[in-house]
C-alpha cells in the first residue's frame, strides 16, 4: 500500500512529519500533568493501586505516610508534565518521568490479586494501565531523543571567531568532532527509543486484542458496554475493538514501512472508537467532569499517547540517510 488515498495519504504522511512528535511530546505532558496534579487535591483513582502498594512495602511505608507520599508522587508527575512543554528541559523530564515509571510496576508484584485477573496472563484494568507505562516510558525517550537532535548545534560555536592563530583550527576542529560524535549518540538513542516504542506498543496492542476476541474481561468491554445499541451492538463492538488491536499490534510485528503505515490509519480508527464513552456516557469516564476521571477514563486518554506514539514512528520509519542531520562543517 504505497499511497492511500493518493492526495489524501500525502497530507497524512505530512502531517505525521510535521506534528507527530509535537503531539507524542503535548499528549505525555497533558497527561503527566493532569493525572499528577489530581493525586495532591486527592482526586486521583489511582489511590486504589498505590495505597495497598505502599502497604504491601514494609519499609517504606513505615518511612512515610501515604498521604504525604501521594502527594509527593503526584507532584512530581506534575513537574514531569511541565518540563514536558520546552524542548530544553525534555531530558529532565524524560529521566524524572522514568524513574517515576520504574516505581509504577511496583503493584504487579506486590499486589498481584488487584492488578490481575489471572495472572500473569489477564490484567485488571488497574493492571493494563499500569503496563502501559512501559509504552509511556519508551515513548518518553523517543521525544528526547528526536528533541534533543533539533538542539544540536550545526556551525562552530560563536567564541571560534575570536580565536586567533593555529588555535583557531584546533578548537574548531574539536568543536566539529564533538559536534559529530554527539550527533552519532544521538542517533543511536533515537534509533533504540523508536525500536522500544515500537516492540512496547505491539505488545500492548496484541495482548489487549487477544483478550478481547477471547472474550476474557479487558478495559475494552467496558468501552463497548457505554455505547448505545442503538449504534452499535456490544456483541458486535467487542469483536471489532479486539480485530482492530489485533489487527494494529500484527502490523507493527511486521518489519515493513507499509505495515506500518498500515497500522497509523488504523491506529486513527482505534482512537475514534475508544473516545466513544467520553461522547455518549461521559459520567463513566469523569466522577466530576472535567478533572477528576475515573479509572477507566484515566486508561483510555493514555490511548492518545499510544496513538501518538505510532504516528511519530510511522514518520520516523520512513526517514531517509538524507533527512538525517549530521554535522559536516
Amino acid at each position: 500500500m504505497e499511497r492511500v488515498g493518493g492526495p489524501i495519504d500525502e497530507l497524512f504522511r505530512s502531517f505525521e512529519q510535521q506534528y507527530g512528535c509535537r503531539i507524542l511530546r503535548y499528549s505525555l505532558a497533558f497527561v503527566f500533568f493532569w493525572f499528577g496534579i489530581t493525586k495532591p487535591l486527592g482526586i486521583s483513582p489511582a489511590n486504589q493501586v498505590v495505597r495497598p502498594a505502599l502497604a504491601h512495602t514494609p519499609v517504606l511505608s513505615e518511612l512515610i505516610s501515604f498521604p504525604l507520599f501521594f502527594s509527593l508522587l503526584g507532584l512530581w508527575e506534575a513537574l514531569v508534565g511541565v518540563g514536558l512543554l520546552w524542548r530544553r528541559t525534555v531530558r529532565v523530564a524524560v529521566g524524572c518521568m522514568c524513574l517515576q515509571m520504574a516505581a509504577t510496576f511496583t503493584p504487579l508484584f506486590v499486589i498481584p490479586d488487584q492488578t490481575f485477573q489471572w495472572w500473569p496472563l489477564v490484567p485488571s484494568t488497574p493492571g493494563f494501565y499500569i503496563m502501559k507505562n512501559f509504552a509511556l516510558a519508551t515513548a518518553g525517550l523517543v521525544v528526547a531523543a528526536l528533541e534533543s537532535d533539533r538542539l544540536l548545534p550545526q556551525k562552530d560555536v560563536p567564541w571560534s571567531r575570536y580565536i586567533r592563530g593555529p588555535w583557531r583550527g584546533i578548537l574548531s576542529g574539536v568543536s566539529r568532532a564533538t559536534s559529530r560524535n554527539v550527533t552519532v549518540e544521538t542517533s543511536v538513542l533515537r534509533d533504540l527509543s523508536l525500536t522500544g516504542l515500537h516492540a512496547g506498543l505491539a505488545i500492548v496492542f496484541l495482548w489487549s486484542g487477544i483478550l478481547m476476541v477471547t472474550t476474557s474481561p479487558t478495559p475494552g468491554h467496558w468501552i463497548a458496554s457505554v455505547v448505545p445499541n442503538i449504534l452499535v451492538a456490544n456483541n458486535v463492538l467487542i469483536p471489532l475493538l479486539g480485530v482492530l488491536e489485533l489487527a494494529i499490534g500484527l502490523y507493527l510485528l511486521i518489519p515493513s514501512f507499509r505495515a506500518t503505515h498500515v497500522a497509523a490509519y488504523l491506529s486513527i480508527g482505534y482512537i475514534g472508537m475508544a473516545m466513544l464513552p467520553v461522547v455518549f456516557h461521559p459520567a463513566q469516564v469523569f466522577v466530576s467532569f472535567p478533572f477528576e476521571p475515573t479509572f477507566e477514563g484515566v486508561y483510555i486518554f493514555k490511548d492518545l499517547i499510544l496513538i501518538a506514539g505510532i504516528l511519530t514512528i510511522d514518520a520516523n520509519k520512513r526517514r531517509t540517510p538524507s533527512t538525517v542531520r549530521y554535522s559536516t562543517d
